[in-house]
């Protein structure tokens, strides 16, 4: 590099999040990929995702995940105002108690596949944004999320924390909760942001060699 400092340009979310996926190598996600588009919003039908009573025997609640895979000390009961408020790394990374990697096999989906199913908390237009990202990755990326059969290990999308916008980075096993609280899905740009986390990204900015690339401006922090 010639230079430390970059020019920045404004993009949008959505923008963003699918060069990223372009950018990275999708063999570091998932173990097998192939592209199949999906050429509408209606691929995924909402009201055949809500989490079933049959499912509900299997899933952890809220705090229980939450729980079992944070060690810390902050009370994940409340709705934390602001996400560096909450117990979760870099404000929205989910920690996980045992320490998977996202560079490793086990953290991965297997096929380019992610179940899940929705959290009967979460809103029509909750569920509509959220469909509309995931499209996002089907038309643009070898991703695909389908309805969760009897897959052991499957997202469960929804929050009733209002400003909880949170994942756990990669597969962690079982019923893993992807917080999308009604202040995250008013676009599908924070869906995106948090699904690419489930998938097995960490934020771009807090690599190590991140200052070769980017320039940050303290003074309008």
């Amino acid at each position: 590099m010639h230079s430390t400092r970059t020019n920045c340009v404004r993009v949008s979310p959505t923008v963003f999040a699918v060069l990223l996926l372009w950018i990275l190598p999708c063999r570091g996600v998932v173990r097998r990929c192939k592209i199949k588009v999906h050429s509408t919003d209606s691929d995924l039908d909402i009201e055949d995702l809500m989490l079933s009573s049959s499912v509900e025997e299997d899933y952890y609640t809220e705090n229980d995940i939450i729980s079992k895979s944070t060690n810390t000390t902050k009370n994940v009961s409340v709705d934390y105002p602001t996400a560096e408020e909450g117990p979760f790394l870099e404000g929205d990374i989910i920690p996980s108690a045992s320490n998977v990697q996202f560079t490793d096999l086990g953290a991965k989906w297997p096929n380019a596949t992610v179940p899940f199913l929705f959290h009967n908390m979460m809103s029509y237009d909750g569920r509509l944004q959220v469909l509309k990202a995931m499209n996002e990755y089907h038309r643009h990326t070898c991703i695909q999320f389908q309805k969760r059969g009897a897959e052991r290990d499957y997202l469960v999308i929804g929050s009733s924390y209002q400003y909880v916008c949170a994942s756990s980075v990669g597969r962690q096993g079982g019923a893993q909760l992807l917080h999308l609280g009604p202040a995250c899905t008013r676009n599908i740009g924070t869906p995106m942001h948090e699904l690419m986390h489930a998938l097995g990204f960490y934020h771009e900015h807090m690599r190590p060699d991140r200052d070769r690339y980017v320039y940050i401006n303290y003074s309008n922090i």
